[in-house]
């Protein structure tokens, strides 16, 4: 038997009996959505907004905060109090660019999914590390991020945080691919 989900204007969101029930039995869906401040997450965002949703989906949007290594890898000797100082303005500056960014991202979700539960959170840790244990720990059933479409050495150096997810995920992963015109 099929349903109709009401909540959302045309097209119409059709789902087969059943098909609406997340891993805890309960009618909803959650979705892990990983950003940072970059053009690559506001295709995230809107491949989000873009399409229809259980009424009652659970969406946690997560950005992780990767810390410096300078002040911990080398002899705290090589830095003058004043960069020390610096460096850990800087980060946490960038700590607080990231929580106002995941902020807005919320707003905007419960601004267009009304009827969806939005929580966000920065985490802080290694970027692939800290999204795989966040949809573990909150049984994710999908999880969205985007990826930069790196290539050759600068996805070598770089690393792949999408690769790491999706090879890696216990639940579902989508992953929005940048345009290739952004991706240069």
């Amino acid at each position: 038997m099929f349903h109709r989900d009401h909540q959302t204007s045309f097209p119409y969101r059709w789902w087969r009996e059943g098909e609406r029930h997340c891993k805890r039995g309960s009618n909803c869906m959650r979705v892990l959505i990983a950003i940072e401040e970059s053009d690559c997450s506001k295709r995230v965002l809107e491949s989000v907004l873009d399409r229809c949703w259980p009424n009652r989906s659970l969406f946690r949007i997560i950005s992780v905060f990767e810390p410096s290594q300078v002040l911990t890898a080398y002899s705290p000797g090589l830095y003058t109090p004043d960069a020390c100082d610096a460096i850990a303005k800087a980060e946490h500056e960038e700590f607080l660019g990231k929580q106002t960014y995941v902020n807005d991202a919320v707003e905007l979700l419960k601004h267009h999914l009304v009827a969806a539960e939005v929580t966000g959170d920065v985490l802080t840790g290694i970027v692939s590390e800290k999204i795989l244990d966040e949809a573990r720990e909150w049984s994710a059933d999908l999880i969205i991020c985007g990826t930069h479409s790196r290539r050759g050495l600068a996805k070598m150096f770089c690393g792949s945080v999408a690769e790491a997810v999706a090879n890696n995920a216990e639940c579902s992963v989508e992953i929005v691919k940048t345009k290739s015109s952004e991706a240069a």
